[in-house]
C-alpha cells in the first residue's frame, strides 16, 4: 500500500482517533484515503466495523465507495455503514417515528399541496404553475438556512402564509420533505438525549465526502452525533464550494477547525487527474479567491496537456468549431470520453441540434428535443408554418391574438383561414382590420427570410416578444424563463436555410431523444465529480461565466469556484471558448480568462 499511495494520503489514511479534516484537492484521490482508512480502521486498529459510517452527497457516490470498500475487505464490508445525509437520516427517523417510505413526501404530491394552498388562500397570482414551481427553491432555501429570499411574485406576509400552511399540511399527513429530514433530525437529537446517545455509541467513527457542500442544519447533525466519540473524518475542498444555493459555504471548513478542539488537517496536494498545464491555469484562476483557506495544489502528471483560449465571432461559429474539434478528436479519444460543459442549461438544445444533425453521439441528462410542440416552442412554430403558407384554422387559432389583435374565434368559420374574408368580416372595424392587413403583411414579410431573420423579425417588428413581456406582468420569474426559452429557440434557427427545412426537422424533433452515449453535454454543476480526457468550455463571456447575477463579491467568488472545478475535469485537453458577439450584441470575454492568461502554454487564437 505504502509504494502505491502519496506521503500525504498515508498519513491520512493512518489517522486514528479525533477530529480531522483532509483539505482534498480536484484528482488527488479522496476516495482512495476514506476506503483505505476504513480498512486500516477495521484490519489495523481492530475497529468494530459495524460502529463506521460513512456519509457522502450522493448514491452513486455511496455506491462507489461501497463497492470499492467490498474490494478491500469483502468479510467486513457487509457491516459498514454508507449513504447519503438524507438517507441516513431517514434510517435515524424511522427508528424514533416508526416512518416508512410512504411517509417520504413525493414530488408530484408536493406540488398539489402547494397548489391547493394558493387556490384556497385568495392570493390573486399571475401563474399559478409558475408559482408552484417558483416556490419549492425558495420554501427549501429558508429550512435549509433560516432565511427567506422571496424569488416569487408574491409579498412576503403571502409567502410566510403559505409556507407556515405547507408546514402545517405536512405535519398533518405525517409527510416529510427532503429538508424536513435534517431538520427533525436536528431537533430530534437536541430533545433527547437518550437517542443521540443511543446513536452516538452506534456509530463511533463517522466520514464526511464532499464535506464543503454540507449546510449549517446538516454540520449541526453531525456535530452532535460525533461530539461523544469525537473521531470526526471530514473530507473536501473550500475551493469545490458551488452549492450556495443550498446554504453551503466556504466558511464551513474553516469553522470545523475551531469548533473541534484538536483537529488534525492533512493536505492532498497532488493532483492525478490533470496535466500539470491545467493544473496551473487552475491555480492562477482560484488564487483571485479571497474566501478560502490556502494550499498548493501540484500536478503528477507532466506539462503535456494544452490549454487553449479560443476566440470566436459568434455562437454559430463557435459551435462549428467544437463539432469539428470532436471529429478530430474522436480519432484518438472516444466520444463519451469528452465532454462540453455550459453554465446553464438553457443552452442544451442547440448543442444537441448540432450534434444529431452532424452525427455525433450525445448524452444529455436535459430533454433537448420535442421544445417545439408547446408553449412558446409551438407558438413560434405555428408563427412559421404561418408564414410558410399553413392556413389551418388550428395553427391560426394559436397566433391570432399573440400579440392581442381582438380577432374574434366566430369570424374564422370553419376550414382553413381566409385573411382576405377576414379583412371583409371587420371592414367596419378599423382598428381590427388595420391589425389583419398589418398581419398579412408580416407574413409576406416573413416568408422571404430565413429562419433566424424571420424568428428575429417576430420577436420585433411583429411584437411578439412585447406580448411575452406583457403576459409576464408581475412575474419575473415566469418571464425570464420565456425569454430564455424564445433566445434558444431563435438560437437554433441559425443552422437552418429555409423555413420550410426548419419546420420538416421539427416535426422529427419530437422522435429523437438524446443517444445516452457519446459526447456528454453537462452543466458546470452536474460535472462535479467527473473527470474527461477533453473538455470544452464554451461562451467564457461576461454575464455568462461569471453568470451575470452574481454581483456580489461573495457570488463571484463562487462563480469563480465553479469554473475552477469545470476546469479540473479536463485530464488532457482543457478548450476556453468565448465568442465576440451573440444575436448582434457585442460580448467581452470572461474576466477569468484574463486571471490565466499569465500561463505561457495556453494558445490565444
Amino acid at each position: 500500500m505504502g509504494k502505491e499511495l502519496s506521503g500525504e494520503q498515508f498519513a491520512a489514511i493512518r489517522h486514528d482517533t479525533g477530529p480531522a479534516l483532509v483539505m482534498a484537492g480536484p484528482g488527488s484521490g479522496k476516495t482512495t484515503v476514506i476506503t483505505e482508512r476504513i480498512k486500516h480502521l477495521v484490519r489495523i486498529n481492530g475497529v468494530d466495523p459495524g460502529g463506521i459510517l460513512t456519509i457522502t452527497f450522493t448514491n452513486a457516490a455511496a455506491d462507489e465507495m461501497k463497492k470499492r470498500t467490498a474490494d478491500l475487505i469483502p468479510q467486513e464490508a457487509p457491516y459498514l455503514t454508507f449513504g447519503t445525509f438524507h438517507s441516513i437520516f431517514f434510517l435515524i427517523l424511522k427508528h424514533s417515528f416508526d416512518l416508512n417510505s410512504s411517509n417520504i413526501l413525493k414530488n408530484e404530491t408536493r406540488y398539489m399541496i402547494l397548489n391547493d394552498i394558493i387556490k384556497t388562500s385568495g392570493i390573486c397570482v399571475n401563474d399559478r404553475k409558475q408559482l408552484t414551481a417558483d416556490l419549492v427553491p425558495v420554501i427549501s432555501r429558508y429550512k435549509n438556512t433560516g432565511r427567506v429570499k422571496n424569488d416569487t411574485e408574491l409579498k412576503d406576509d403571502e409567502l410566510i402564509h403559505i409556507m407556515d400552511s405547507y408546514r402545517s399540511k405536512l405535519d398533518k399527513m405525517r409527510l416529510l420533505d427532503f429538508d424536513d429530514m435534517l431538520l427533525k433530525c436536528r431537533e430530534l437529537f437536541m430533545e433527547r438525549k437518550a437517542v443521540l446517545s443511543m446513536w452516538q455509541d452506534r456509530f463511533k467513527y463517522i466520514q464526511i465526502d464532499e464535506f464543503q457542500d454540507i449546510n449549517d442544519v446538516q454540520y449541526d447533525v453531525i456535530r452532535l452525533l460525533s461530539e461523544k466519540n469525537g473521531n470526526l473524518f471530514a473530507v473536501g475542498d473550500d475551493d469545490q464550494a458551488i452549492y450556495g444555493f443550498r446554504g453551503s459555504t466556504p466558511g464551513i471548513m474553516k469553522r470545523f477547525v475551531s469548533d473541534f478542539e484538536g483537529t488534525v488537517v492533512y493536505t492532498l496536494s497532488a493532483n492525478y487527474r490533470s496535466s500539470g498545464n491545467i493544473v496551473e491555469a487552475a491555480k492562477n484562476v482560484i488564487s483571485y479567491n479571497c474566501d478560502r483557506m490556502e494550499k498548493d495544489i501540484c500536478s503528477r502528471n507532466p506539462m503535456q496537456g494544452e490549454v487553449k483560449i479560443l476566440k470566436f465571432k459568434d455562437m454559430e461559429t463557435q459551435i462549428a468549431f467544437i463539432t469539428e474539434k470532436l471529429r478530430e478528436e474522436s480519432a484518438k479519444t472516444c466520444f463519451e470520453d469528452m465532454a462540453v460543459l455550459l453554465r446553464t442549461n438553457n443552452l442544451f438544445g442547440i448543442y444537441s441540434d448540432r450534434f444529431r444533425d452532424s452525427g455525433i453521439p450525445f448524452n444529455s441528462p436535459v430533454k433537448t428535443y420535442g421544445m417545439y410542440q408547446n408553449g412558446i416552442g409551438k407558438e413560434i412554430m405555428d408563427y412559421m408554418k404561418f408564414a410558410a403558407g399553413d392556413d389551418s384554422r388550428a395553427v391560426f387559432l394559436n397566433i391570432m391574438n399573440r400579440p392581442e389583435r381582438h380577432i374574434y374565434r366566430g369570424a374564422l368559420g370553419e376550414g382553413k383561414v381566409d385573411l382576405d374574408g377576414l379583412l371583409d368580416y371587420y371592414s367596419d372595424d378599423r382598428e381590427v382590420y388595420d391589425e389583419i392587413r398589418r398581419l398579412k403583411a408580416d407574413r409576406a414579410m416573413m416568408k422571404k427570410l430565413k429562419p433566424y431573420a424571420a424568428i428575429h423579425y417576430l420577436f420585433n417588428s411583429v411584437g411578439y416578444l412585447d406580448y411575452l413581456k406583457g403576459s409576464c406582468e408581475g412575474n419575473n420569474g415566469d418571464l425570464s424563463s420565456k425569454i430564455k426559452t424564445a433566445e434558444e429557440i431563435l438560437n437554433r434557427a441559425r443552422a437552418y436555410r429555409s423555413i420550410d427545412e426548419w419546420l420538416k426537422y421539427a416535426k422529427e424533433d419530437a422522435k429523437k431523444p438524446s443517444d445516452n452515449k457519446g459526447v456528454n453535454i453537462l452543466t458546470m454543476h452536474a460535472s462535479k465529480g467527473l473527470e474527461f480526457p477533453v473538455v470544452f468550455i464554451p461562451d467564457m463571456n461576461e454575464g455568462n461565466i461569471p453568470y451575470g447575477k452574481a454581483v456580489m463579491p461573495a457570488e463571484t467568488e463562487e462563480e469563480r469556484r465553479l469554473f475552477y472545478v469545470a476546469m479540473t475535469r479536463a485530464k488532457r485537453k482543457l478548450y476556453l471558448l468565448y465568442t465576440e458577439e451573440n444575436s448582434g450584441k457585442k460580448r467581452l470575454p470572461s474576466r477569468f480568462l484574463e486571471e490565466i492568461s499569465a500561463i505561457d502554454t495556453i494558445w490565444r487564437e
